[in-house]
C-alpha cells in the first residue's frame, strides 16, 4: 500500500510538473514574442493604445494630410506637362559595359551631367525604339534639371543644406554624390558639411572640388564637426554635458541624431543624410516645415526642412532626451520622430506646431523601400518605368548605404547610373575601385547586401537580429512531446524510476548540453563568389548571425561573457584563437576591457549563438595596430560563439 501511495504521489507530482513546464514554456515564448514587438517599453511613456493610434491614422489627420498634399499633386501635374519629349536624342545604350570617364586634375571642370555624358561616346547612342521612354526622360531631366514653381511662399527657411560626416576619413566617395547633386539641382543653396577631421576631409575632396564648376564649388563649405556646438542652448544641452550619449552601442550615430536637430534649431535649413541623391529642387516639393515618411507607418530622420527655432524641432529634441535609449537601434532616430508625431500631431485638437507641418509621402525620398532594394541593382535599361517615376515624383532617393557602402556593384545598375548622371564629377574624380563599381561585376543584388540591415530592423520588431520563428516553434513542440511522453510513462508504469526517459532527462538537467563547437580553423569556409565582397563597415561593427542562440539572454553592459573566438585579418590570416588554446575567453562586456567592436557587437548575440563580427579599424586597434600580429589600420573578423552570459546584477 505504501508503494502504491508513493507511486500515486509521484504521478501527481509529475502531472503538476508537466503543467508547470507548459506554463513556463508559454511564458517564455510570450516574452520572446513581446521582445520582437514595438511595445510600450520601446515607446517610453506611451501606452499600447497610443501605439495603436500611431499605426492607425484618424480620419481627421488623413484629411489634413490630403489637403497638404493637394498643392504637391498640382505641381506634379505641371511638371508632367513640362516633361521633355520622349524622342530626345540622348539615351544610354547599356548592352555593353560602360566605360566610366577617368578624371584628370588638369582637365576643364565638368559643368553638368550632359557634358559628362558627351565626354564618353559609349554613353551616346541612337534612339533604339525600345528605350524611347522613361529612361530617356530621366537622362534628359538629369542633364537639364528643371526649375519648378515653389510649393508655397518659403521666406522663413534659409537656403542651406546641412550634411554630417562623422567618420575620421573619407573612405566612401559615393557620399559626395549627395553634396554634388543637392548643389547642382538647388543652385541658390549653400552646402554646409560638418566633418570630423575636417582638414583630412578637405584633402580627400580637393580633386573633386577643383573639377566642379565654380558656381557649385563656391557654395560648399566644410566645417569641423564639434558636437557640443549644436547641443548648447537647446534641450539637448544637459543630455550632452552629462555624457548620457556614452550610454550607447552606437555613440556616433546617436550623437549624429542629436546634432542634426540642434543645427536645424540654431540655423534652420534642409538636413539630408549622405546616402540621399537629390533628383528635384527641394522648394518644388517641400514647404518651410517638412518631415518625411519612410513608409506608410514610420517617419524618418534622414530628411528635415525647418526654419530656425521651430517648435516641432524643439519637441523632437525633448522627445529625444526623455526617451533616449542608446542600446536600441533606431529608437533615437526614426522612432523618435514617430513618437513626436504621435504625441503632438495625431490627436485632436492639433497642436499649433502641427498646423502648417507638411508630411511628405514615402515616394518623395524613399521610393525604393529596403525590402525592394533589389531594384537598385537591376539593369538600368530594364528599369525605365522606375526611372520615369523617380524623375517625376521624387525629391531624392535614399540608397541604404549601410549595406551598399563596401559592395562592388555593376556600372550598369540603376544605382550606379543614378550617380553617374546626378553627380558626374564624383565619377570623374575617383576611380572605379575607389567608388566600388566595376564593369565586370554581375547585375543583381550582391550577396553582401542580402542580409538584414539594423537600420530597418526596427520595422520588423527586433532591433539587432533576424527573427526566425520556426526553430523556436520546433523546440517548443519537441519539449511538449517529451514532457507528454514522460507523463504517460509515469502514469502507466508501476515503477517510474525504471523509465529510461527519466534517467536521460535527469542527466540532461544535471549536466546541461555541451556547447556546439566552432568550425575547425584548418577547414575554412568557401571563398565568396567572384564579384562579391564581404561587408566590412566603414566604421563600427557588422554582425552576421550564423546560428541563433536562445533568443532571450543578451549580454548587457557590465555582464560577464564566456566566448570562443577565432580572430582573422581581412585577408584571412589567423592571428589569435581561443579554440586553438582549448580555453574560452572570459571578459566583462561594454566597459572597455575589449576592443570597441566587441563591446558593441557581442551584445547583438544571444547566449548559445554563433556569429561573425566584421570590425573596422577605428573600432579595433586603429592606427597603432597590435604589433606584431595586427598591422595598423587593420579591419578584423572574429568567428565567435557566445557560450555563457552572467548578469552583473546576479
Amino acid at each position: 500500500m505504501a508503494n502504491i501511495a508513493v507511486i500515486r504521489y509521484r504521478r501527481i507530482f509529475w502531472v503538476l510538473a508537466v503543467f508547470m513546464s507548459i506554463y513556463m514554456l508559454t511564458v517564455t515564448l510570450e516574452a520572446k514574442k513581446q521582445r520582437t514587438r514595438f511595445t510600450k517599453d520601446s515607446l517610453g511613456d506611451e501606452t499600447q493604445n497610443e501605439f495603436r493610434k500611431e499605426r492607425m491614422r484618424s480620419d481627421d489627420i488623413l484629411k489634413i494630410e490630403m489637403k497638404q498634399h493637394g498643392e504637391m499633386e498640382a505641381v506634379q501635374q505641371q511638371h508632367e506637362q513640362q516633361e521633355v519629349n520622349k524622342n530626345a536624342a540622348l539615351v544610354f545604350e547599356l548592352a555593353q559595359p560602360v566605360k566610366l570617364p577617368v578624371g584628370d586634375v588638369n582637365r576643364e571642370p565638368v559643368h553638368s551631367a550632359e557634358s559628362a555624358i558627351n565626354s564618353n561616346e559609349q554613353l551616346k547612342q541612337e534612339i533604339s525604339g525600345v528605350r524611347t521612354n522613361g529612361c530617356d526622360a530621366f537622362l534628359k531631366h538629369a542633364a537639364h534639371p528643371p526649375t519648378l514653381v515653389p510649393l508655397s511662399t518659403q521666406a522663413n527657411t534659409p537656403k542651406i543644406f546641412h550634411f554630417i560626416h562623422y567618420n575620421e576619413h573619407l573612405s566612401n566617395p559615393r557620399y559626395l554624390c549627395s553634396l554634388e547633386s543637392a548643389a547642382r539641382i538647388n543652385p541658390n543653396y549653400q552646402i554646409n558639411v560638418y566633418a570630423r577631421n575636417s582638414s583630412h576631409f578637405k584633402i580627400s575632396i580637393s580633386k573633386w572640388l577643383s573639377l566642379l564648376d565654380t558656381t557649385i564649388s563656391s557654395r560648399i563649405f566644410i566645417h569641423e564637426l564639434v558636437w557640443k556646438d549644436a547641443m548648447m542652448g537647446t534641450p539637448l544641452e544637459q543630455w550632452y554635458t552629462l555624457e548620457k550619449w556614452k550610454e550607447s552601442s552606437w555613440v556616433d550615430q546617436n550623437l549624429g541624431n542629436a546634432f542634426r536637430l540642434g543645427i536645424l534649431y540654431h540655423y534652420g535649413g534642409v538636413y539630408l543624410d549622405l546616402d540621399i541623391v537629390s533628383l528635384n529642387p527641394v522648394e518644388a516639393m517641400m514647404q518651410d516645415r517638412t518631415v518625411a515618411m519612410q513608409d506608410g507607418k514610420w517617419y524618418n530622420n534622414a530628411v528635415f526642412r525647418f526654419p530656425p527655432g521651430d517648435a516641432f524641432v524643439k519637441a523632437m529634441m525633448e522627445e529625444f532626451v526623455s526617451g533616449f535609449e542608446g542600446f536600441v537601434w533606431a529608437r533615437n532616430g526614426p522612432r523618435m520622430v514617430t513618437r513626436t508625431m504621435a504625441k503632438h500631431c495625431k490627436k485632436a485638437p492639433l497642436a499649433d506646431m502641427c498646423q502648417s507641418l507638411l508630411v511628405l509621402p514615402a515616394n518623395k525620398f524613399f521610393p525604393i523601400q529596403y525590402e525592394q532594394r533589389e531594384q537598385l541593382f537591376a539593369a538600368f535599361e530594364e528599369s525605365c518605368e522606375l526611372m520615369q517615376r523617380l524623375s517625376d515624383g521624387s525629391v531624392g532617393i535614399h540608397w541604404w548605404s549601410k549595406r551598399v557602402q563596401s559592395t562592388i556593384i555593376s556600372t550598369r545598375t540603376v544605382l550606379t547610373m543614378l550617380m553617374i548622371v546626378q553627380c558626374p564629377v564624383v565619377f570623374t574624380s575617383f576611380s572605379e575601385e575607389q567608388l566600388g563599381v566595376s564593369q565586370t561585376a554581375k547585375l543583381g543584388v550582391p550577396a553582401s547586401v542580402k542580409g538584414l540591415d539594423p537600420s530597418l530592423a526596427f520595422m520588423k520588431g527586433s532591433p539587432h537580429r533576424k527573427k526566425k520563428v520556426m526553430p523556436h516553434l520546433i523546440m517548443a513542440l519537441t519539449t511538449l512531446l517529451v514532457l507528454a511522453y514522460i507523463t504517460i510513462g509515469y502514469l502507466a508504469g508501476d515503477n517510474p524510476t525504471k523509465s529510461p526517459i527519466s534517467v536521460t532527462v535527469a542527466s540532461t538537467i544535471k549536466t546541461g548540453p555541451e556547447p556546439p563547437k566552432l568550425q575547425p580553423v584548418n577547414n575554412p569556409a568557401p571563398p565568396p563568389k567572384a564579384g562579391f565582397a564581404h561587408v566590412y563597415p566603414e566604421y563600427g561593427v557588422d554582425v552576421e548571425v550564423v546560428k541563433e542562440g536562445d533568443g532571450v539572454t543578451f549580454p548587457k553592459k557590465g555582464d560577464t561573457v564566456t566566448i570562443h573566438y577565432i580572430g582573422k585579418l581581412k585577408d584571412g590570416t589567423k592571428f589569435d584563437s581561443s579554440v586553438d588554446r582549448g580555453s574560452p575567453f572570459v571578459t566583462v562586456i561594454g566597459v572597455g576591457k575589449v576592443i570597441r567592436g566587441w563591446d558593441e557587437g557581442v551584445p547583438q548575440l544571444s547566449k548559445g549563438a554563433k556569429g561573425i563580427l566584421r570590425i573596422s579599424a577605428d573600432y579595433a586597434y586603429g592606427t597603432r595596430g597590435s604589433q606584431p600580429v595586427i598591422p595598423p589600420n587593420s579591419e578584423l573578423m572574429f568567428e565567435v560563439e557566445l557560450i555563457d552570459v552572467k548578469s552583473s546584477s546576479a
